[in-house]
């Protein structure tokens, strides 16, 4: 069997939309580079390793990618893990299938990078204010817009929103999200308007709220290429759909909204996850608290020692000073 064959069977396999179409595009220029032609139990590590090399040596990025275009600039960390990742997925179901007797990427390594904070990876306040011109040309997309925006649901559930889920009275929507869960998301009053406003224009006909042009509901991958559409028609760099949800979380998690609600607006399984992802640096709040609800100071505005203990603990801060006014950290 050659490696072409090996794929088609490889995207034959039931498996998301969104997964396949990454595979694909990453597997085609996988096995173009290896030789489609080859036997699948002729490449080797060795080969994996050249492959490795060459995608580490590309100065362009999106080069045969079938939604963007091509750009000035190697691969990211992550756009390197991404192909040695399912580089591996592929080889490693051709040994499970009994077609090879050993992948070729066994113990080869593949690195995961860390992460930047989600912070850093949502969109930029300057981009959202750009977008909102090109957004208010079209009543569906100034709603889809506002929706996101509002609600921070993932792509997925803003392409699920039908009318049986729509409460526009109460500002309430019922989406399906990751794995089929049903999440409720709340909106405010711009983004009810911005609904109405396109509901009147949209007329009758379909389940699913927006439609494409061809009256077909929005997919995920379709609702990707529209924002970055936009962003270049707003000359911003381009985001996903994603990014936007993590633009809400972050702000409202500035803004103090408690963990439980944040948790609830997200739609997400476990408080953790919010608290690690989408809570900021903590300490001046934390600080705050143990000053003013802490126990200790409790016990001691019992005893009315409050005011000493506070005069004693300034006293001592500005002992330790040095001469440049920063204070010295002392180890007893």
């Amino acid at each position: 069997m050659n490696p072409r064959t090996a794929l088609t069977k490889f995207l034959d396999l039931p498996r998301r939309v969104a997964t396949e179409e990454t595979y694909r595009d990453v597997l085609e220029r996988h096995i173009r580079f290896l030789g489609p032609d080859r036997d699948v139990t002729a490449i080797t590590q060795d080969d994996i390793a050249a492959w490795h090399r060459d995608l580490l040596r590309q100065d362009t990025r999106y080069a045969g990618h079938s939604k963007r275009p091509k750009e000035d600039g190697g691969l990211s960390d992550w756009t390197l893990y991404k192909h040695l990742k399912t580089a591996r997925v592929f080889w490693n179901w051709l040994e499970r299938a009994g077609h090879i007797a050993r992948s070729p990427m066994a113990g080869y390594p593949v690195h995961k990078p860390p992460k930047p904070p989600v912070s850093q990876r949502a969109a930029p306040l300057d981009t959202l204010l750009a977008l909102v011109p090109a957004m208010r040309r079209s009543p569906q997309e100034w709603a889809m817009f506002c929706f996101l925006l509002d609600t921070g649901v993932r792509a997925g559930g803003l392409c699920s929103l039908s009318f049986g889920g729509l409460d526009l009275k109460r500002r309430v929507a019922v989406v399906t999200e990751k794995q089929g869960r049903r999440h409720t998301a709340v909106f405010g009053p711009v983004t009810a308007a911005a609904l109405r406003a396109w509901l009147k224009e949209r007329g009758d006909g379909g389940r699913e709220i927006f439609l494409n042009r061809d009256g077909n509901p929005w997919t995920p991958a379709a609702l990707r290429s529209w924002l970055r559409r936009r962003c270049h028609d707003a000359g911003v760099k381009p985001i996903g759909p994603h990014a936007l949800r993590r633009a809400v979380g972050c702000f409202m998690a500035l803004m103090h909204v408690p963990l439980s609600l944040l948790q609830r607006h997200l739609g997400h399984t476990s408080p953790v996850i919010t608290a690690i992802h989408y809570m900021p640096d903590a300490d001046d709040d934390l600080r705050h608290a143990v000053e003013q609800q802490g126990l200790l100071r409790a016990l001691l505005d019992e005893g009315g020692d409050v005011e000493d203990q506070a005069a004693a603990e300034d006293a001592a801060e500005g002992e330790d000073e040095d001469e440049d006014g920063e204070k010295e950290v002392k180890i007893v």
